[in-house]
Parts: structure tokens; C-alpha cells; sequence
């Protein structure tokens, strides 16, 4: 074949070699008892390939080295518009790109590539070409393939290529391509509308919870302050709502996002239950938590994305459930020295779930029981969450139940570890917002001092210890904490703390009593002196800092519920700039400063933000979405304007993607809250920025 195609390359036939015959040998013989001529049998042998050739599927053709063209099939006639294979032998590139009226990236591809496989010698294989037009005015796209032809030297003399048209498939991807552009529009349309409405909601729960609160907190009758919780559980129900929006608005655009650190696994899940002991008490149910003694309790992970897995099973079980029992129990299936794979599952003795729905629990807005007269409420939301947060951290989850004996749902999740030696200590969040006073005359009150590692820690014997105390209040450096050694030499322990808690005109401190093993009187004895804590000496660093951050907290909790809480400020009234456009809000907002002993200055759009920022506020609480320009422009642009001390910016807002939060951080912003925020929440933001800051 190659000789023929080098000899048909060529003006005169009558060179055909000895050699050509031979090779041909039975074709010719059998075409020489019809006594043709040497031209006529080499025009035979030509018509045979070329016939065989033009039967081939898509596009096939060959040049010469020079990018000749010497002969095609039909389909490459046929896009050509020519008539016969006489008129596309003897084509140029530049001819071809004439003839076909191609494009100049085409006509560039098919000459580059067609003189680098003749250059070269190797083959170029399946290279998608740039759409060349047909006849009938169609663009046609093309697979093609090209190889070298070689003579018997080895010598290249030539190119074949083979062209696939790949046209319908280019407009099966186009479709594709599009289908998938107007599912995605139309999915981030859903979402931003999920987000909006989500956000919308969260202005007006903010002014309700806010106002129902702080109403809460007023003298009033028994019967108007469980109208008023009645009213602060409704909103809750609401808000959870609204954040179960929330996330499958983050979850349908591909923004639910993990922000793993390191935490006590073990204490989350018994925060959590404790959380809804109330709902499950209300039920007569007993709930149940088994942590195993092999599972690790100090890993790294997304506590939000935990509570939100475990506040929705544990919720569905109570809910689910009328008599019996709810269970939470932490199995280690697998450790490794830096992983652990931990199996967290929520059982129960409820309705159970019907076989056929087994299967699709996990579906949004999927409920057992759908009907209109269904018993238990529900958007049908929190499994289809609970299952992305789990698959997030490349986790699985799955139910096995039991119609009318129960359920029980299993999270298997990888848990990497932390390096125990940097493990933080849970004394660590409040080790420089607290301010100590210890009361020991031996040298225990140094050793605890330097256990404690608090900078604003003193030590006294006790004779001064009162007035150091009355001092600190006028100062309005108040302690946080008394830690009293009961065995005092120079002072009645017992009667010093009976003259700290009768003290009226006293923030009341947290007091501790450190005394030796002691009979229930004498405990009880303590309590009633104004002891809070009674921790048995000795005690060991370790217990300490466990019992002493358990026994804050615990003070912490009955605080907020007295409405006794304790300055976290150690000078001066601090300056609040607050930026908030809706009316109720503003009031919410600064009833809670005030409440907590800010002096507030409201800001209701960037002019006037901009105008009073500088007049020497501690924070500027910030809402993000105002009218005109945002929140987060007016804090780029105050960052832009700041010079000396930087003012700590909080943005607060009622969106709760991880973009709007990182967007307002990039702007300038120290921290972001959501909106609604809790009493509790603001105080935490307050001693984050600016009671250190004061200290």
C-alpha cells in the first residue's frame, strides 16, 4: 500500500517498480486474464482500497508529506461539497481551508498538527479539533487521530487521518452544560431566598426573645413569668426553625463548613444532655448517658456540628418517645496513636419506625407520620442536617428500629486526637478574666496561686483580707473569687465569710472554702456562712482547676438567673458605639449593654457612624446589614480612617454563612455574632474585647 500511495503520488505511472508487481502478484493475475494494461490493473488495485476506504465510518483521508491531498472517503468529499475524489486530490492546506471555509484556529490546527506528525514520525492521537463548517452550514466537531505513512526505508512519505464526528455528543455536553448552569442558578436563587427569609425572621425574634427576656427579669407575678418563658420557649422553637433553614440553605449551595478544634468530646455530650434533661424530665423520661472507658474524650472536631447532630437525635427521641428511657453512648470501635473512630448513637424506648420508611428518615422534609393529623410537629429537616454534618466530617449514619419497641441512630465518625502534652485546660478561658483573692497564712496560698496562674490573683493572711476586699469594690476592681483556707490563724474563717456575704453595698463574690475531711454539719455549716464551694484538702493541682472552673460556672448559672451579675469590667464605665437600624433592636441591644454597665451610643447608618467612631468608644457592636452601605464597608472604611488604638468591631448579623462571616473579619471586623443575641452571648463578646482589653 505504501509503494502504491508513493507511486500514485507521482505524475507518471509508468515508474511502477518490479517490485510493486510482485507484491501484487495475485491481484494481478487474476485482473491480467482479462488482458488489461499495466495502468489499468494499477487502477483497479486503487479502486479496490478506495472502495474499501469510502465504506469506513467518519472522516478518512491521506497527504503527502507536504500536506497533499491524495485521497479521502465520501463522508470527507461530502463535507467538502465536492464531487469527486479527482477534485480533493492535489488540495493545499491553504486550499482546503478555502474549499471548506474554515475558520483560521482550524485551518492553523490541522496544518500544525498534520507537519508535527510528519516532522516527527509518531502518531497524534485522539486530539478534539477546532469545529469545522459543513456544506449545509452545521458546525462539526472532530476526534481525530493522525499517523505517519512509512516507505520500506522507513522514510516518512506521508499522513493518514481519521476524524470521528463527535458533533452530537459537543451538543449533548452544551445541553448538559446548560441544564446544569439553570439547576445551579436556580438552586442558589432557593438558597439566597432560604438565607433571606432566615434572616428576615431573625430581626423580629431578636426583638422578641430580647424584650421577653429582659421582661423576665422584672418583679412580677408567678403567673406572668411562665407567660413570659411560655413566649421565650415559643421563640426558641422558632429560632431552631430558622437556623434548620439556615443550614439546608448552606447545604443545597455547597457552604456547610466544619471549623474543627480541639474539645472535650466527653463533656460536650454531657453539656447537651443536660440541655434537654428539662424536656425529657417533663416526659417522665430518664435520660441516660454512657461514655465508655475506652473512648478518648480530648479530640479535635466542630462542636457546633457535634451539638447540632446530637440536639437533633436526642430532640427526635424525646419527641418520639412517652414512656422509658433516651440513651447517648460514645463507643471507640478504633483508636490509633492520632485517630480514633468513635461511634456516637441515641437510643430510645419510643414508636419506633415502620420498615417500609426505614430508608427515607434521612430525606429533607420526609416525616414517618405526614398527614394532617400527624401527632408530632416537625419540618422534617434535622436528619437530612444531621446527616450532611456527619458525612462532613467523613462520617456515616444510619437507624435500625423496631416499630413500638424504639430506635436507635448510629453516627460513626473519625475523630483525629489532640497532642496530649499542648492539651489546653478547661481553668485556660478564665484564667485572665478573673480576679482571685486567696486568704491562706501558709504556703498553700502561694502553691495554689501559682496553680491558678491568674495575673490579677492576691494572697492575704486574713487580717486585712475584709478591707482589701471593701478596697477593691471602691476601686471598682471587685474579686470574682475568694478562695479561704477554713484553718486560719489570726481570723474565724467561718465569721469572715458570715461579714463578706451579709455585705450589702458588696459585689458579691464566689467563695471558696478549703477545709480538712469534716462531717455534713460542718459542710452544711460552711454553705450557710456563704460558702459556695467546700473543696477537701489537700487538693491536687488537677482537681482544682476541674472543681474550681466546674464550681464558676455552676456561680456563673445561678448569676444570670438572679439577675446578680458581676462586673466584668475592672475600671471605668466602658463606651459602646452600637450600629443598628431597626428601632426594636436598638433597644434590645442597648438595654442589654446598659444592663451589663455599658454607656451606649446608637448609630443608625454609616454617616453618622462614621462621624462619631472616633470619639473614644471601647467596641462599636456593628449590624451588617444596613441600608446603603453595610456594615462590613463602614468597618473597612473605619479601618481605613483608623490611626493609634485600634477599636474592636463585633459584626452582628442575621445571616449565618461562613462567607458573610469571613467577608466581615476580611473588612476589618474582630468578631461576629448572630443574631439573635442571648444575654450571655453579648457578656462573653464583652469580656473577649474589651474587659481584656480594660484589665
Amino acid at each position: 500500500m505504501d509503494k502504491i500511495i508513493e507511486v500514485l503520488s507521482k505524475t507518471d505511472l509508468e515508474n511502477i517498480t518490479e517490485a510493486i508487481l510482485n507484491r501484487y502478484q495475485k491481484i494481478l493475475g487474476e485482473l491480467h486474464s482479462e488482458n488489461l494494461s499495466v495502468e489499468e490493473l494499477i487502477e483497479h488495485i486503487v479502486s479496490y482500497y478506495e472502495d474499501i476506504i469510502s465504506c469506513m465510518p467518519g472522516n478518512v483521508y491521506w497527504l503527502s508529506k507536504n500536506g497533499i491531498g491524495i485521497g479521502c472517503n465520501k463522508n470527507v468529499l461530502n463535507m467538502f461539497g465536492l464531487k469527486s475524489l479527482k477534485e480533493f486530490k492535489g488540495l493545499s492546506f491553504e486550499a482546503m481551508a478555502t474549499v471548506g471555509k474554515w475558520t483560521e484556529a482550524a485551518t492553523v490546527s490541522f496544518e500544525n498538527d498534520t507537519l508535527e506528525v510528519v516532522n516527527t514520525g509518531n502518531a497524534k492521537l485522539n486530539v478534539e479539533e477546532p469545529p469545522i463548517p459543513h456544506t449545509d452550514g452545521r458546525l462539526l466537531y472532530f476526534l481525530t487521530s493522525r499517523v505517519p505513512l512509512f516507505d520500506r526505508f522507513g522514510k516518512v512519505i506521508g499522513v493518514v487521518g481519521i476524524s470521528i464526528d463527535i458533533t452530537d455528543r459537543k451538543h449533548m455536553e452544551k445541553e448538559l452544560r446548560h441544564a446544569k448552569e439553570y439547576a445551579e442558578a436556580a438552586n442558589k436563587s432557593k438558597s439566597e431566598f432560604l438565607a433571606a427569609v432566615s434572616h428576615e425572621l431573625r430581626i423580629p425574634l431578636t426583638g422578641i426573645l430580647g424584650m421577653a427576656r429582659i421582661l423576665g427579669d422584672e418583679p412580677m407575678q408567678e403567673a406572668h413569668h411562665k407567660q413570659i418563658n411560655d413566649i421565650v420557649t415559643s421563640g426558641e422553637h422558632l429560632l431552631a426553625l430558622v437556623n434548620d433553614l439556615l443550614d439546608l440553605a448552606k447545604l443545597e449551595a455547597g457552604k456547610l463548613e466544619l471549623h474543627s478544634s480541639p474539645l472535650d468530646l466527653r463533656k460536650l455530650v454531657e453539656e447537651i444532655a443536660t440541655m434537654l434533661s428539662f424536656q425529657a424530665k417533663a416526659k417522665n423520661l430518664e435520660l441516660l448517658v454512657n461514655y465508655a472507658i475506652d473512648a478518648p474524650q480530648m479530640v479535635i472536631g466542630d462542636a457546633r456540628a457535634i451539638r447540632q447532630i446530637l440536639l437533633n437525635l436526642m430532640g427526635n427521641a424525646i419527641k418520639f418517645t412517652e414512656r422509658g428511657h433516651i440513651r447517648i453512648n460514645v463507643d471507640c470501635i478504633q483508636q490509633e496513636q492520632l485517630k480514633a473512630h468513635l461511634i456516637l448513637s441515641v437510643e430510645d424506648s419510643g414508636i419506633g419506625i415502620p420498615p417500609e420508611k426505614l430508608t427515607t428518615v434521612f430525606e429533607r422534609f420526609n416525616q414517618v407520620d405526614s398527614s394532617r393529623t400527624r401527632r408530632y410537629g416537625g419540618a422534617g429537616l434535622g436528619l437530612t442536617i444531621t446527616k450532611a454534618y456527619v458525612e462532613l466530617m467523613s462520617g456515616k449514619i444510619w437507624v435500625e428500629s423496631e416499630v413500638g419497641k424504639g430506635s436507635c441512630f448510629y453516627c460513626q465518625i473519625p475523630f483525629p486526637l489532640q497532642d496530649m502534652i499542648n492539651r489546653p485546660s478547661i481553668w485556660d478561658p478564665y484564667r485572665s478574666q478573673l480576679r482571685i483573692l486567696i486568704i491562706d497564712d501558709t504556703l498553700r496560698g502561694d502553691v495554689i496561686a501559682k496553680q491558678l496562674s491568674c495575673p490579677f490573683c492576691h494572697i492575704n493572711p486574713g487580717e486585712q483580707a475584709f478591707n482589701m476586699i471593701l478596697t477593691a469594690q471602691q476601686k471598682h476592681e471587685p474579686y470574682h473569687i475568694i478562695i479561704m483556707d477554713q484553718q486560719l490563724q489570726s481570723i474565724d474563717a467561718m465569721e469572715l465569710g458570715r461579714r463578706i456575704h451579709q455585705q450589702r453595698n458588696l459585689q458579691a463574690p464566689m467563695m471558696v472554702l478549703l477545709m480538712p475531711p469534716s462531717t455534713v454539719e460542718a459542710r452544711n455549716s460552711a454553705k450557710q456562712s456563704g460558702f459556695f464551694e467546700i473543696l477537701i484538702k489537700p487538693v491536687h493541682p488537677s482537681e482544682l482547676l476541674v472543681n474550681l472552673t466546674a464550681a464558676w460556672e455552676r456561680w456563673e448559672d445561678k448569676h444570670r438567673a438572679t439577675n446578680k451579675s458581676l462586673s466584668i469590667f475592672s475600671d471605668k464605665q466602658p463606651n459602646i458605639l452600637l450600629v443598628e437600624d431597626d428601632p426594636i433592636i436598638q433597644k434590645v441591644h442597648t438595654m442589654m449593654l446598659e444592663k451589663v454597665g455599658c454607656k451606649v451610643n446608637v448609630a443608625q447608618n454609616s454617616q453618622e457612624t462614621l462621624s462619631m467612631y472616633a470619639g473614644g468608644f471601647d467596641a462599636i457592636f456593628m449590624d451588617v446589614g444596613l441600608p446603603g452601605m453595610s456594615g462590613i464597608e463602614i468597618a473597612a472604611e473605619i479601618r481605613r480612617r483608623e490611626q493609634g488604638q485600634r477599636i474592636p468591631i463585633i459584626g452582628v448579623t442575621g445571616y449565618g454563612y461562613e462567607e458573610d462571616r469571613l467577608n466581615c473579619l476580611e473588612a476589618g471586623m474582630d468578631d461576629v455574632a448572630i443574631k439573635p443575641l442571648k444575654p450571655e452571648e453579648l457578656t462573653q463578646l464583652l469580656i473577649k474585647w474589651v474587659a481584656k482589653e480594660k484589665a
